[in-house]
């Protein structure tokens, strides 16, 4: 009778690797690298819309020159 935890342990081990010993992403690491985009998407979008909200409302909002004209000639 073989010992469960060692089949378990070897179970696992073979999700990160196959048969030629290359690495594979198995379910858990693709989580990972998942969840770390979405965070970095979600710093990038916040940061940009705190950026956005502080032109608006702050004192830079008068000094800097409205741009909604430029962008129209360009399109």
């Amino acid at each position: 009778m073989s010992d469960p935890g060692l089949n378990l342990f070897c179970n696992i081990g073979s999700n990160f690797a196959d048969s030629n010993g290359s690495i594979v992403y198995s379910g858990i690491l693709k989580f990972v690298l998942f969840e770390l985009l979405f965070i970095e998407a979600l710093i990038v979008y916040l940061t940009f819309t705190n950026l956005r909200l502080f032109i608006s409302v702050g004192p830079l909002h008068r000094s800097l020159p409205d741009l909604s004209n430029c962008l129209l000639f360009f399109v």
